[in-house]
């Protein structure tokens, strides 16, 4: 009799821990992850925030209101997924963002461009590798799922932000020029008259209605900054930086440090 009511309870178990987001030996793994996602979804719209406010350069502004509108929308479809599983996310970021956060508070102008677009740049790299882990190790189906379908809309992140930091404007910290970067233009214009791409149904991008037109290019009539920017250290704790141009194309003979990352010459074009 004690044979059979242990053997009963083996096999309960193992029933339980075979399913999907009741797993009391995968379900950290899980829980784990979503916490991560959280942090960077909150730290991603309050650092766009900050942005918003202390940004010069139009690119840097409009790629700071994409981050707001993009984790905005992916938190929501997070926090549903978190419900649904028993999960209770944070309302705020973790240490980590914070401490760029409040590094970031202390630049303006110029440098803060960036330091703003290198953290994006390192920002999104480490949030891929979370994401892409995820995708292929996670024990929730859903929740892998979920993962994977935010990872193209992560690279496309990443992808601008490595053209916005490495564009001529903001290593030098002039006023940007129209056209710049104008196979960005499409996707950082805002307001549904324009078209944009953004993270939704689980990354996936869609194009938002409404037809495409000439960027607004009052928004690029920013105070001019002179060559001598060039030389500022723009410094944001925990990454190091030998001052290299993140794709070594183009030497400025600044240091950009950004936090949590270990960075010596880093090619920001490079996601290994």
């Amino acid at each position: 009799m004690r044979f059979s009511i242990l053997t009963a309870a083996c096999v309960s178990a193992g029933l339980l821990a075979s399913g999907s987001g009741v797993n009391a030996q995968t379900m950290p793994l899980d829980r784990q992850f979503m916490m991560k996602a959280a942090h960077i979804n909150i730290g991603e719209v309050k650092g766009g925030e900050l942005a918003q406010t202390r940004a010069v350069n139009a690119y840097v502004r409009d790629y700071a209101q994409h981050m707001i509108e993009d984790h905005s929308s992916a938190n929501m479809k997070l926090k549903q997924l978190a419900s649904s599983e028993g999960v209770n996310l944070p309302n705020d970021t973790d240490q980590k963002h914070k401490v760029v956060a409040n590094r970031l508070a202390k630049l303006s102008g110029a440098p803060f461009d960036r330091a703003y677009m290198l953290a994006m740049v390192r920002g999104h790299k480490e949030a891929i590798m979370i994401f892409q882990n995820q995708a292929k190790n996670g024990r929730d189906p859903e929740i892998r799922s979920f993962a994977a379908g935010m990872i193209p809309g992560l690279r496309m992140h990443l992808s601008m932000a490595q053209d916005i930091y490495n564009s001529r404007s903001v290593q030098r910290g002039a006023k940007a020029q129209p056209g710049e970067l104008s196979h960005l233009d499409g996707m950082l214009q805002r307001g549904s008259s324009h078209p944009n791409t953004h993270m939704d149904n689980g990354g996936t991008t869609r194009p938002r209605s409404g037809t495409a037109s000439p960027r607004n290019t009052g928004t690029m009539n920013r105070t001019n900054r002179t060559n001598q920017s060039n030389k500022n250290k723009t410094s944001v704790p925990g990454h190091k930086n030998s001052g290299q141009n993140a794709d070594h194309a183009d030497h400025t003979g600044h240091e950009d440090s950004v936090p949590g990352h270990k960075n010596s010459g880093e090619n920001a074009d490079n996601d290994d």
